[in-house]
């Protein structure tokens, strides 16, 4: 499955070239993987690669959100390069 993002929160077309996701099966569950223009701004956040860093929103972020139908409880995964 591939989904990819051409307009911005506010219903604004994207200036750049779309980040795209692909989904598929891993070995251990979903694979996602996101492609997207790489801008610096603001730079990386003082944290170490594949740490868990609150405020990462705060950053360049690509956010993927999760959504169980039943409970409507979701999981959000944030990406920062």
């Amino acid at each position: 499955m591939e989904y990819s993002i051409v307009t911005t929160w506010d219903n604004l077309p994207v200036t750049h070239r779309p980040v795209t996701f692909h989904f598929k099966p891993g070995d251990q569950g979903l694979l996602m993987e996101v492609n997207d223009p790489f801008f610096n701004d603001p730079p990386a956040p003082p944290g170490g690669p594949g740490q868990a860093f609150n405020g990462l929103w705060e950053y360049e972020v690509v956010e993927a959100f999760f959504l169980n139908s039943t409970t409507k409880e979701y999981l959000k995964v944030e990406l920062c390069p």
